[in-house]
C-alpha cells in the first residue's frame, strides 16, 4: 500500500503534467503485440504494456446456436489471474479483479446483431461457430482493461476458421457426427466438411471491424485528466473513465468508476479518446497485417 505521502507525491506530479514515469497526462505508454503466441488455437496474441503482460487465446468448436440468436454464433470468455498476478492481492482479491474484468469486457462482446456474430452462424436455427477466448493476466502494472481489449481484438484478427460445407442427409441416413457430437434438429441432419488445412487461402478471417478498443481516463484531485494509469497512479484515482471506441469512431459503451465526474470532463475525455483509439487501432492493424504477410509467404 501507498503511503499518504506517495499519493500525495503522485497526485502532484499529475497536477504538474509531470507523471512518475516522466510521461505527461495524455502521454500512452508503448506497446508490442505478439501473434500466434499458442499453437493449438485458432488464434492468440500477447499485448505488453510496458509492465502490463497479458496473453489471449481463442479455441473454436462446432455446436447449436442459441435459441435467442438463431442467426447468429456464441462467444463466450474467460478471465484469469496468473498465481504470481493473484498472489499480490489479499483474500479473493485477485478473483474479484478477474470476474469484474470480465463483466466489462463482456460487454465488449455483446454487441449481437453485428457481421461478427452473424459470420459465426454456419446453419440458421441450427449450427454455428462458438468461440471460446481465454485471457489471462501474467503480469499486473496498471490499465489492465485496455491491454486485454487489444489483446483480444488482435487475437479476433489473427483467429481464422475453416470454411464448411454443410450437406443436408435423407432422414433414413445415419447420424453424422462431428468431434464427439451427432447434430441433428427436427429430424434433419448434416454432413460438414471442414475445408482449411492450413492454406491462408482456405480459411475466413473475422469481421471485427465493429469491435471496439478501451481508452481508460483516471481523473485526479484538481480535475487533472491522465490516461492509461500506472499500478500506483490506480492507487490514488478519485474517478475513472472507460470508454469503448471502434474503427468508425462510434463509441460502443462507457464506464464510470469511483466518485463523479463533471459533465464537460466526460465530454473532453471522449474527445481525447476517439485520437488515442485511431493511433491504436492503426497499431493493432499493423500488427496483424505483418503476421497474415508472413503466413502467406510461408505457403508460397
Amino acid at each position: 500500500k501507498l503511503s499518504n505521502d506517495e499519493k500525495s507525491f503522485i497526485k502532484q506530479s499529475i497536477k504538474h503534467n509531470l507523471r512518475e514515469d516522466g510521461r505527461e497526462r495524455l502521454s500512452y505508454r508503448s506497446f508490442s503485440v505478439e501473434l500466434g503466441t499458442f499453437a493449438q488455437t485458432n488464434g492468440s496474441a500477447r499485448v505488453t504494456l510496458a509492465d502490463t503482460d497479458v496473453i489471449v487465446g481463442i479455441k473454436a468448436e462446432v455446436g447449436k446456436v442459441h435459441p435467442n440468436f438463431p442467426d447468429e454464433g456464441i462467444i463466450q470468455l474467460e478471465v484469469e489471474c496468473s498465481t504470481s498476478v493473484s498472489a499480490s492481492f489479499e483474500g479473493r482479491g485477485g478473483e474479484e479483479m478477474a470476474s469484474n474484468l470480465k463483466r466489462m469486457l463482456s460487454l465488449l462482446l455483446s454487441r449481437h446483431g453485428s457481421p461478427l456474430y452473424q459470420q459465426l452462424c454456419i446453419i440458421p436455427n441450427q449450427l454455428c461457430w462458438i468461440l471460446h477466448i481465454d485471457c489471462l493476466i501474467v503480469q499486473s502494472q496498471g490499465n489492465l482493461l485496455d491491454c486485454l481489449s487489444f489483446a483480444i481484438r488482435a487475437a479476433l484478427q489473427h483467429t481464422t476458421l475453416p470454411k464448411v460445407n454443410a450437406t443436408e442427409l435423407l432422414p433414413e441416413e445415419e447420424d453424422v457426427q462431428v468431434g464427439e457430437e451427432t447434430f441433428m434438429d427436427m429430424n434433419t441432419q448434416y454432413e460438414l466438411e471442414l475445408e482449411g488445412d492450413g492454406d491462408p487461402e482456405s480459411v475466413m478471417h473475422l469481421d471485427i471491424s465493429q469491435f471496439p478498443i478501451v481508452i481508460s481516463f483516471g481523473i485526479s484531485e484538481g480535475s487533472s485528466i491522465y490516461v492509461d494509469a500506472t499500478l500506483r497512479e490506480e492507487a490514488c484515482t478519485g474517478a475513472r473513465l472507460s470508454i469503448a471506441i471502434n474503427e468508425a469512431a462510434h463509441v460502443c459503451s462507457i464506464e464510470k468508476f469511483g466518485t463523479s465526474i463533471r459533465p464537460d470532463m466526460v465530454v473532453s475525455c471522449l474527445t481525447f479518446a476517439k485520437s488515442i483509439a485511431k493511433e491504436k487501432l492503426d497499431r493493432l492493424n499493423e500488427a496483424v497485417s505483418r503476421e497474415q504477410k508472413k503466413q502467406r509467404e510461408l505457403h508460397m
